[in-house]
C-alpha cells in the first residue's frame, strides 16, 4: 500500500494552525514546547507538508483554546444548519473566516446592536 503524501486538506488544517498560533501570540517554538514537539514540526504542520496525527491534532487544541472542529475545513450548509436560511449560512460562513478573536467579538457586538 502506498502512503500518501500532504493534501490540500493538510494545507488548510496548516494554514488553521497557524492563524490560531498566531491570534494567541505564541511562537512555533512556544507552541512546539506546549505540545512536546519541536518547532521544525510546527513548520511542517503550518506548511501543510506534513500531516497532524489527531492526538497531536488535540494536545493543539488544548494548548490553544479551540475546539477540535476549528480545523475542519468544512463550511456551514443548509445540511448541518436545516434551521438557519442562505444568508444567515453565508453569514456564519464569512465570520468563522475572520482570523482575530477581536474583530469577532466586534462583529458579534455589532449584529446585538443591530438587532435589538
Amino acid at each position: 500500500m502506498a502512503r500518501r503524501g500532504a493534501t490540500s486538506f493538510d494545507r488548510i488544517i496548516g494554514e488553521r494552525l497557524k492563524r490560531a498560533r498566531c491570534a494567541e501570540g505564541l511562537s512555533q517554538s512556544e507552541l512546539g514546547s506546549m505540545v512536546g514537539i519541536t518547532f521544525q514540526q510546527i513548520q511542517k504542520y503550518e506548511r501543510g507538508t506534513n500531516r497532524i496525527s489527531v492526538s497531536t491534532l488535540q494536545e493543539i487544541c488544548i494548548a490553544l483554546k479551540l475546539s477540535t472542529a476549528y480545523f475542519l475545513p468544512e463550511t456551514p450548509n443548509a445540511k448541518n444548519f436545516p434551521h438557519l436560511d442562505e444568508t444567515s449560512i453565508l453569514l456564519l460562513k464569512h465570520f468563522n473566516e475572520i482570523p482575530q478573536e477581536r474583530l469577532r467579538k466586534q462583529v458579534l457586538s455589532l449584529v446585538k446592536s443591530l438587532s435589538s
